[in-house]
This record gives C-alpha cells, structure tokens and sequence, in this order.
C-alpha cells in the first residue's frame, strides 16, 4: 500500500471551487498514483451575506475565526498540510500559519512559482476586490519580478459582480 501524505483543505469560501480543486487533486492523484488520496475537507458554513462580504473586501474577525477553527480541526485530524483554495482570505495566511502545527500552502506562491516556470514577465489579475486591494499577488509577484496588470477600477467593480453571479449559479 502507497504510503499518502494527508491533504486537509479548507473549503466553503466559494463553494464550487472548493469541490473543483477537491476533484482537481483527487484526479491528479489517482492519475499519479492509481490510488485514492487521503483528503479531509472543512467546509466552513458561510452564508451568501458573508461570501458577499468577503468578495467586497469586507473580510472581518468572523471570518478570520472560522478558519481558525477548521485550521485547528484539520490539525486535530492529523493532516500533513492544508491548502485553502481562496484567494481572498489569503489576507489571513500568515496569521494562520502561526497558529498552524502543520504547513498551509498558499495557492498564490504555487501560482507564482508556476508564472515563473513559463517564464512569464507580465500577468493579468482578475479576483476579488480584497485580493486586489491587500495586492497579495502583486506581493509575491515582485518578488520574482513579474509585472502585474490590473482592471481600472470601473472594470474591477464589473468583476466583483461576475464573481458574485457565479457563486449564486447565476452566470
């Protein structure tokens, strides 16, 4: 028997992409592996007011206590890394890594590290407003030296409403 790492995943921060990137790295696994992989997904119960909320850039202490709290299950449930698949409450990263006996994958490094394996010099962002205006891309992006291109605030506004439509299966 393959001997796994155990994946904990924090999801419910927009709920079809907490499935999608479950399915996404169980068909990678397998495809790997020929095994099952070893997953424990938290999904946060956050309503639409506060998923609205978080996408506007109104990210709170409520918000920060529940992935406190999954932080702290995934780790009670020995998970050997925990991934959150949102970038908004990456906001938050740093201060759960502090309290975390276990590695939390950032998907922004993992994605940086990927821009700079395709050599790119320049990419285009669009996310939530949160994500824009706590720059975390931009961040992590510099450091490799990787220009940014953002939406005009008009356009950022018309992204935020798309974002929106999709979590309410609306678009």
């Amino acid at each position: 028997m393959i001997t796994q790492k155990r994946l904990g995943i924090i999801g419910g921060l927009g709920s079809e992409t907490s499935c999608s990137f479950c399915l996404s790295v169980n068909n990678k696994v397998r495809g790997l592996t020929g095994c099952q992989p070893d997953i424990v997904m938290e999904n946060l119960p956050v309503s639409i007011e506060a998923e609205t909320k978080i996408i506007r850039a109104e990210l709170n202490e409520d918000h920060f206590n529940l992935l406190t709290k999954a932080v702290k299950r995934l780790n009670r449930a020995e998970v050997d890394f925990i991934v959150v698949p949102c970038n908004t409450v990456h906001t938050f990263l740093e201060q759960l890594r502090s309290i975390s006996e276990v590695p939390i994958l950032s998907i922004i490094e993992e994605t940086v590290r990927e821009c700079v394996k395709k050599s790119f010099k320049k990419v285009a962002l669009l996310a939530s407003t949160k994500t824009v205006k706590e720059e975390l891309f931009l961040k992590e992006l510099e450091k490799e030296t990787i220009g940014l291109e953002l939406p005009s605030l008009e356009d950022q506004l018309l992204v935020t409403e798309i974002i929106l439509k999709i979590l309410a299966g609306e678009a």
